[in-house]
């Protein structure tokens, strides 16, 4: 009985270290809604770990409960993992990305997302630091501008080396914007570009033009400021 005890309190020992591992690993922010709930796991599991190594019972139940406990942790370890550095369920704030998100919508977005394309829909990690936003924040947009590209916007519609963008997915009634030259868009933090959208950098937009915060007024958004392509609508069962 005591081996089964001490199997069990490896067991536990170990998830609970991969978890402080994961959580030490993961990008900072974007799993921060949990990170409640792995300290208490984290806490928990080594103080667990001590108590199984101190006491000594021959209770079955005892065992079928630090049984239950193994799997739990083991079942959180994989699930945090996956949300952590493959794919992360999301909640759509407000109505920028409308017709084709709404508020309180859940997504999924796939982290493992190298290189974006125009049409994309990203989270996106906002920061004061990189961008002319007030604070850090959590944006839903769509890639429009690719580094090496020149985006302008006249008459409500948008143009990628002087092509028009065919954006089929915009509602009509939903795509007024002010023109802007490409030197009015291609802003990095206060700084302004001439060329081309830089390397490392993309120009993003929200579905609803007339209602939206993005690349227009707060600048370039950086490689490392998207955290992930939107996969999977659950709300609307769509995938992306």
């Amino acid at each position: 009985m005591r081996a089964k005890l001490l199997k069990h309190r490896n067991r536990i020992l170990i998830y609970t270290v991969l978890i402080a591992v994961v959580n030490a690993l993961s990008r900072e922010g974007i799993t921060s809604f949990y990170q409640p709930v792995v300290d208490i796991i984290v806490i928990a599991g080594f103080i667990t770990a001590i108590i199984l190594t101190l006491y000594r019972t021959d209770d079955e139940k005892f065992f079928g409960f630090v049984d239950t406990i193994s799997v739990l942790w083991s079942f959180f370890f994989i699930f945090y993992t996956i949300i952590s550095f493959l794919l992360f369920p999301a909640r759509v704030n407000g109505s920028s990305m409308v017709p084709n998100f709404e508020d309180n919508d859940i997504i999924l977005v796939w982290k493992l997302q190298d290189e974006f394309e125009t049409g994309d829909v990203v989270f996106v990690n906002v920061t004061k630091e990189r961008t002319n936003y007030r604070t850090d924040d959590y944006f839903l947009k769509r890639v429009i501008g690719l580094p090496g590209d020149t985006v302008y916007i006249e008459n409500d519609t948008v143009y990628i080396n002087g092509e028009e963008l065919e954006e089929e997915y915009l509602d009509p009634f939903r795509k007024d914007s002010k023109d802007f030259t490409f030197e009015e868009l291609c802003i990095i933090k206060d700084e302004t570009c001439t060329v081309s959208i830089p390397s490392g950098y993309y120009f993003v937009l929200g579905d609803n033009r007339e209602n939206s915060l993005d690349s227009r007024y707060i600048g370039l958004i950086h490689k490392d400021d998207l955290f992930g392509r939107v996969v999977f609508d659950i709300k609307r069962l769509k995938v992306w």
